[in-house]
């Protein structure tokens, strides 16, 4: 089968439910994900996306640390043409410091992170004359924990060839 984009092959795998992705969690655990599941939970990140929102262009810079949740905001952002920007998580000082660089280079960039790991962030912004940018950052989060709590769907936007699926910054 030929799709003339993500979206177009998204939505068509969406509808197997027992095709889909095995994320593995350590040497014995592992979860197998139907593709229909995660069509259907991208469709509820993209409404709450929406909701809190996000429109067709806007960025979307990630700090997620589940493989699962990252792969079903990302389905969640090509359906929506929310532009996805993968972020390392900031371990060190240096990739903390990378979250600040890319969102000053971004148009109009929205966070997603967990609680705890923006928690992290709190002594390095303050030990690094940051704190007027992240004020700005924390007004455009979303929370991974607040959202696909509803079961409403989101709004697809057809994607076109000359679109951007995401945005990756090198590791330098």
């Amino acid at each position: 089968m030929i799709f003339k984009s993500l979206v177009d092959a998204i939505r068509y795998y969406g509808t197997f439910t027992t095709n889909g992705i095995t994320f593995i969690y350590g040497e014995k655990n592992g979860l197998f994900i139907s593709y229909a599941t995660l069509y259907n939970k991208a469709l509820s990140i993209l409404y709450s996306l929406q909701e809190r929102g996000l429109k067709p262009g806007d960025e979307l810079v990630f700090q997620l640390s589940d493989n699962y949740n990252f792969v079903a905001v990302f389905w969640a952002c090509l359906l929506g043409k929310i532009i996805p920007v993968p972020l390392s998580i900031g371990n060190n000082d240096d990739t903390r410091l990378k979250l600040f660089t890319v969102w000053s280079f971004l148009n109009n960039p929205y966070l997603i992170v967990s609680r705890d790991i923006l928690s992290k962030y709190e002594y390095f912004v303050n030990n690094n004359n940051l704190d007027n940018i992240f004020i700005q950052l924390k007004k455009k989060i979303v929370y991974i924990e607040d959202i696909d709590k509803e079961n409403n769907k989101g709004k697809i936007v057809p994607a076109k060839g000359s679109d951007i699926a995401f945005i990756q910054f090198s590791s330098n």
